[in-house]
């Protein structure tokens, strides 16, 4: 079969196990290579006795879209490895940049880096712009869950916009490319807007 852009080959991302991010629900984050370039790898996991039909091919068809989203101020989907388990189980591995500096809260929260407010805003300010990028979309891209644990800092000291869906739990309409259930912390809280639901979200969040 004919292998699209966003669904990468398994034998080039290699994830380091021993190099645990962060850990959520059915999601744990690892450092990884892809290819030469050093990576976050999320790996989504979805059991056989618990996840709807349908329910992981929605998963990835939204991820998809998001590998489409290019923005100085917006984390990077490199792409997606979708694999069966012999157990039934499958898993969904999300590969984006890595952001060596961890996330404006873990910065706020820091008492190594002693950040001053001037910079903390200009990390915001780096926000706005990836949230003004995704909103400017057609269809719009609504970011349903703004808040410092979902702004990524890079080596270079740069805000970027991040989230990911989160768990397996999340349903997914294929037909309209949007979230129909809360979305989650932390690693892809994104949904192209199609809803009024979601337009309230984003309202609400103040993005």
């Amino acid at each position: 079969a004919t292998r699209e852009g966003w669904q990468l080959d398994p034998d080039v991302v290699r994830v380091d196990r021993d190099e645990l991010l962060g850990r959520g629900g059915f999601v744990e984050g690892f450092r990884g290579k892809y290819l030469s370039s050093e990576v976050a790898v999320k790996v989504v996991r979805f059991r056989r006795s618990s996840t709807a039909p349908g329910a992981v091919d929605g998963f990835v068809s939204e991820v998809s879209l998001l590998t489409k989203l290019h923005h100085p101020n917006v984390v990077m989907i490199m792409g997606v490895v979708a694999e069966a388990l012999p157990n039934g189980d499958r898993t969904v591995q999300i590969v984006t940049e890595l952001m060596g500096k961890g996330s404006l809260r873990d910065i706020i929260d820091s008492e190594e880096w002693n950040a001053s407010t001037c910079f903390l805003l200009r990390l915001a300010t780096d926000a706005g712009r990836g949230l003004a990028f995704l909103h400017g979309r057609t269809p719009s891209v609504v970011h349903c869950d703004v808040k410092s644990p979902n702004v990524l800092v890079s080596d270079d000291w740069h805000g970027k916009v991040s989230g990911a869906p989160r768990s397996p739990a999340t349903v997914f309409s294929p037909s309209s490319h949007s979230l129909t259930s809360p979305l989650p912390r932390r690693l892809w809280p994104l949904a192209a807007a199609g809803s009024q639901r979601h337009a309230k979200a984003g309202r609400e969040s103040g993005a």
